[in-house]
Order: C-alpha cells, then structure tokens, then sequence
C-alpha cells in the first residue's frame, strides 16, 4: 500500500532527500532531551543522555562520524545548563 502512494506522488528519490539526517535527528532530540531535563520531566543525565547515546550507535552515526562528534552534539544541548 505505501508503495502505491508513493508512486502517486513525489517520486521516491525526492522523498529520500527529505528524510533529515541522523546527525539532524541526533541534536533535535538532545535538544529535547535537554529541555525536559531542565523542566524537571526528566530526572537525571543518565536517563537523559543514554537513550540518545543508544540512538546514535543503531543509526550508524557513530561509526559514519565517531564517538567525539556525537558527544559534542549531545553536549552542545545540554550546555545551555552550565551557563546558568
């Protein structure tokens, strides 16, 4: 079925260059992740930070780009804490 709608509509390459990048998805949940931290929704790093972590290693981002980019990925949304 999503075949067919696909072919209906944007041709399947176009689609492909929507899809935002794992590096993309990456910041925008740390971000998040960050903020909830913040808001208190979440308790600690650890359950703030892991799942990201975990995110990043089944993504393959990890491997595409290394262990030290991520972490500054991770860490330029939490550092939004260290300046207040």
């Amino acid at each position: 079925m999503a075949d067919s709608i696909l072919q209906h509509s944007q041709p399947r390459q176009e689609i492909e260059r929507t899809v935002p990048a794992s590096s993309d998805i990456l910041a925008l949940r740390a971000w998040a992740r960050a903020r909830l931290l913040l808001e208190g929704e979440i308790l600690t790093v650890p359950e703030a930070v892991d799942p990201l972590q975990r995110f990043a290693e089944r993504s393959g981002l990890v491997h595409r780009v290394g262990q030290t980019a991520v972490q500054d990925v991770i860490a330029t949304a939490f550092a939004f804490g260290r300046s207040t």
